[in-house]
Parts: C-alpha cells; structure tokens; sequence
C-alpha cells in the first residue's frame, strides 16, 4: 500500500489542538505525551470490574494465563462498536461508561483492556499503528499516522500484543493486518516506535490428510481431515462463523475444498475448535464424492493428485524488470497428504518428476510412489517472506513457474 504514491510531500503542524487538548508533533515524546493526555481524565474501573478481574485471576500464578483470562473476558463481555463524535475519533469514551454498556470501538476496548491487567497487576500501554493495508508508518516523521490501537503487554520473555476488538482469536495473535507494522508505544513518560514482526510460516499452516478411492469412470470418494493455524484460521473461522448453514456448506465445497474437485458433494462434516480453544488448531474433518475428478479413456486413468492445493498457471508473475516488492498478505507452510486406491488391475504408466526446491524465499517438495493399487502422495509448500524484493523478482518468478508446472502434472495410470 505504501507504493500508491510514488511522490509526497508532507506537512506537519510544530503544534495542534484537538478539543480542549493542546498537542505538538516534533517529536514522538511530544505526540505521545498529548495522546496520554487524552487518557488522563478517563476514570477508573468500576468496583464491580475490579471484583471480577480479581475473581478471574484468583489463584493463577502464570502472568500468561492471567493475561488469556483477561483476554477471554474481554471477548465475551464486550462488542465492536464506533462512536466517533467531537474529538471521539480520537479519545475513548470513559471507562465506567465502556464497562456498563458492553461496546467500544478499538480505542475504548483497548483502555479497558489495559485497565483490567493493571489491575491485576500486569503491565500494559496502549500502541498506536497504522494497519498494514493502509501503509507504513513514516517513522521519522512524528505526526498523526495512525488509525488503529493495539495493547502491548511486556512480559519477562517476550511482548505480548493483543488486539482487542477482535472476538475469536487467542491473545498475542494478530491479524496479518496488524503484522509487519511499526507502532508508536505511548508509556508512562515517553513514546517509542517498535516494530511488530510478520508471524513465520510455521504459524500460518495448512495441513490435510486425505484417503480415497477413485473408479474408472472418475468418481472419487474421499474422507480427510484438514488442521489450520495462525491467520490461515482466521480466514477458516470468519467462514465457518458468518456464514448461514446453506452458504457455510457451499464455500466448503467450493473454494475451500473443492477448488479442484468439481461437483463435490459432501456427505458430512465437522469441526473443532471454532469458537473455542484458540490456542489449538481449528480442525475440520469430512467425507464425501467428486465427480469427474479423473479422466478416464478404455484402458488409462489421468489424475491430479494435488486435490487441495496446487499453484495455477495464472499466479504466475509476468516476466520483465520490477521496482517495487511483491506483497503477500503473509506466509504461510501447506502440507498435503493423499492415499488413493485404484481400481484392480492398473499400474503407473507416467508422471511428473518428484521435485524439491529450496530458496531463500520459498520452499517445495513433492513426492509419491504407488503401491500395489494405492498411490501415496505428499506436498509442501511453504512461503518464508510476506514480501519479495525487486532483486529477488525473477529467481521468485522462476520458482513460482517451476511449482505451477509440477502442481498441473497429471499421473497416468494403465490397466
């Protein structure tokens, strides 16, 4: 997003005033210094909060399960909702009022938030970003960049964000939004631009295990199970949580699972792990048929065995000189398995090639062998960096084409 613009020229006032609150941009200290200004007369937590964040924490010794505790309070008791009038935009609505009425926007819930953990004695400040589809904060440029607020919790071995407008996550997951971001951290004297990191691939994967059998004339009956972390999760989730049941059905067996399998029709299916246990991967197992999912001719069986996932020739990037990064919303690790039986009576004739391949960027692994009459398959693909730069462009182009290439290759069976 920060390459829209190819030219700016910015202003900044040396002083602003914002309501009855009086501010200057020299300087980050300053910017953050008026921010805590317009916390200052917020009020406190009611006694009936106070009681409750002290039953909740009651007899927990682990700072991170207080914070979970908390966390999981929050989530329950509260909704997203903006009310941004006057100066609103900017300061949020008084504690006492966020606490009795159950709704706040980012900022509101994020004081509450924060609120609450000091209260049980955990240290938290309030962290002012720039969402990462809206831009990049100009770091050294220190005025009003920012249209979203986070909680940083520092704990003894890490920094714990928290995003606290968000309803099914765990706390300290972000939204890929939220990642790859410089904020401005506005503590008790001064303010510090942090950098919040990309989450690794690793905490972005997919993995499935499929079995299934395929006929002659091409129907495949199929059962698997399909695990997803991280940001891949929150996709998953927001679906399967959304949508009604007739839509919820239609996006599994079109986008999510049957991409690739046409006509799949799902016998049943269930899940684990939706809207609860965040902590643990969201699981969703199923059986069902695909017509048409193999070619058949009298004496040969085409398939593709990359049922899930697979790189299509138009994600390929167009060749020629680039000058900007390439973005992806994050990285992310798949991991694809298949055991497939045949029919009696057919042997593998041709295939693609097994293929490993392994850059900085990028890494893919294919492999199989077949079996008696059951072919054994498995993919991965990981993509290690949420943006590829320019001098990086054409070996990530060639890679891409390489996976395009082996993920089309058809296996070829003969009776």
């Amino acid at each position: 997003p920060e390459d829209r613009d190819a030219w700016q020229l910015r202003f900044a006032p040396g002083t602003f005033r914002l309501g009855d609150y009086t501010g200057r941009s020299d300087s980050w200290d300053n910017f953050a210094a008026w921010y805590r200004s317009l916390l200052s007369d917020r009020g406190e937590l009611p006694e009936a909060a106070k009681m409750r964040v002290q039953e909740a924490v009651a007899g927990v010794e682990d700072t991170r399960e207080k914070i979970e505790r908390l966390y999981r309070m929050l989530q329950e008791d509260t909704r997203y909702v903006a009310i941004a009038l006057d100066i609103g935009g900017w300061q949020p609505h008084d504690l006492p009022s966020i606490y009795h009425n159950r709704y706040g926007d980012c900022k509101d819930l994020t004081i509450l938030m924060i609120s609450m953990l000091r209260e049980a004695g955990i240290t938290a400040y309030p962290a002012l970003m720039r969402t990462r589809n809206e831009g990049a904060v100009i770091t050294d440029f220190p005025v009003n960049q920012f249209n979203h607020v986070l909680a940083c919790v520092p704990t003894a071995t890490d920094t714990l964000w928290l995003e606290c407008t968000a309803d099914y996550t765990r706390s300290g997951d972000l939204h890929y939004t939220r990642e790859d971001c410089h904020v401005l951290l506005v503590g008790d004297q001064g303010g510090e631009i942090v950098y919040i990191p990309p989450s690794p691939a690793e905490e972005n994967r997919m993995t499935s295990i499929l079995r299934g059998n395929v006929t002659s004339q091409g129907l495949l009956k199929l059962q698997g199970t399909v695990e997803v972390t991280g940001n891949q999760a929150d996709y998953t989730r927001s679906k399967l949580i959304y949508s009604k049941a007739d839509a919820r059905r239609d996006w599994l067996c079109g986008s999510f699972l049957g991409r690739h399998m046409p006509k799949l029709e799902l016998a049943e299916y269930n899940t684990r792990n939706v809207e609860e246990n965040y902590d643990r991967p969201l699981v969703l197992e199923f059986n069902g048929e695909a017509t048409h999912y193999a070619a058949g001719s009298a004496s040969r069986i085409f398939l593709n065995p990359n049922i899930l996932n697979r790189t299509s020739p138009e994600r390929v990037p167009e060749a020629g000189e680039r000058t900007i990064p390439v973005y992806f919303n994050y990285a992310y690790l798949d991991q694809d398995s298949l055991v497939l039986e045949l029919p009696f009576g057919y042997t593998l004739e041709a295939g693609p090639k097994p293929l490993e391949l392994a850059t900085d960027f990028g890494f893919y692994k294919t492999d199989y062998r077949f079996e008696g009459r059951t072919l054994y398959y498995s993919r991965t693909y990981r993509l290690n960096q949420k943006s590829i730069p320019p001098e990086q462009y054409e070996d990530f182009r060639q890679f891409i084409a390489a996976v395009s290439k082996n993920d089309q290759g058809k296996l070829v069976f003969r009776k």
